[in-house]
């Protein structure tokens, strides 16, 4: 399976889940280390407007194609098993507690969760510290180009 990670370039090879741990998540707690990545192009480069504000979209992201082994199983979170209101803008700690009982039982490398934006397509969760996690690989990083309109001038 491929997924996509956007990035800004110092970052786009850290698959450690170092951002996540400083800053938290919507499907994790500060201090929990994971790497988000969506299923398509066009939906990581939505999550990534919706969380960068505009003056910070500059030229200096890239956008990495993640292969993803099919042996590595992957735990699926379906809409019906999420609380009510799990789209809230504000970061849930119900979610946030999904996440890392996720993380604490390392049973599944990956966590396919529904996206906020678009709930109909999902984005994938890798957990670093899983045994499983060094079989992920980059297998693509380009530069990331905006159309001018999401660029502020």
């Amino acid at each position: 399976m491929e997924v996509f990670r956007i990035a800004k370039n110092k970052y786009i090879h850290d698959l450690a889940g170092t951002g996540s741990r400083l800053n938290g998540g919507r499907w994790n707690s500060k201090g929990e280390s994971v790497v988000y990545m969506s299923s398509y192009r066009s939906l990581a480069v939505l999550e990534m407007i919706v969380h960068v504000p505009q003056k910070n979209l500059t030229n200096d992201y890239q956008i990495a194609t993640i292969h993803i082994p099919e042996k590595i199983k992957v735990k699926t979170l379906s809409i019906e098993m999420l609380p009510e209101h799990w789209r809230t803008v504000t970061i849930s700690p119900r979610l946030q507690a999904i996440g890392d009982q996720w993380l604490k039982e390392s049973k599944y490398c990956v966590f396919q969760v529904p996206s906020v934006v678009i709930p109909q397509e999902w984005n994938y969760i890798i957990n670093p510290a899983h045994p499983e996690a060094k079989d992920i690989m980059i297998i693509k990083t380009e530069n990331l180009v905006l159309d001018e309109r999401f660029i502020e001038s």
